[in-house]
């Protein structure tokens, strides 16, 4: 390896070692949130190839853990590989989310979100009553935090200030190329 290739590979894994600054846009700025939002996806698809290699190493480093019989090491080369993967995400990306939020959407709908430590959303409430609870998970795809619910709506959450920005996409294949069906700002209700 040259010493300009390492540099471009050191520089790469600082990157990836911070991820995608999460500075939160000003309200009203839709030209920094969308200028963002590309930056984090072109950051997303460019360093793609290195997080493919590493899980390609991740894998046969399993398989051999494995086969020699060690479960315990094969398993936290497993949990490595989930967060990569982003099936479980940092906690640390989640807490941030943690709360109980009030979301009025741009359609009139208001609703009610509980978000766990642990990355449980759970909805109990619509239009000011309550509601059979769902329950999802957040999770984090590419650069996006999203919750998958069982209705085939998907919605991408940010954090914007003291607010939580919710993507509604109905159906959840319009994510990611496709516009949201509808938008939703909420706040956080401590003590709910």
């Amino acid at each position: 390896m040259t010493c300009r290739s390492f540099s471009r590979f050191a520089a790469t894994l600082i990157v990836l070692s911070f991820g995608p600054a999460q500075v939160p846009a000003q309200d009203g700025i839709e030209e920094l949130a969308r200028a963002r939002e590309v930056f984090e996806k072109e950051m997303a698809f460019s360093t793609r190839p290195i997080r493919d290699r590493y899980l390609s190493r991740l894998e046969s480093m399993k398989r051999s853990l494995g086969s020699r019989g060690d479960a315990r090491a094969a398993a936290a080369v497993q949990d490595e590989i989930d967060r990569v993967n982003g099936i479980n995400p940092e906690p640390s990306g989640v807490v941030r989310f943690v709360g109980v939020w009030k979301i009025e959407y741009t359609n009139g709908t208001t609703r009610r979100y509980s978000v766990s430590s642990e990355g449980t959303v759970t909805f109990d409430e619509m239009g000011g009553k309550t509601v059979t609870p769902a329950k999802a998970k957040l999770t984090l795809k590419g650069s996006d935090f999203v919750v998958e619910w069982a209705d085939g709506t998907l919605e991408r959450l940010k954090i914007s200030g003291k607010n939580l920005i919710v993507d509604h996409f109905n159906p959840k294949t319009n994510y990611p190329a496709g516009q949201p069906s509808t938008k939703g700002v909420g706040t956080n209700s401590p003590g709910k």
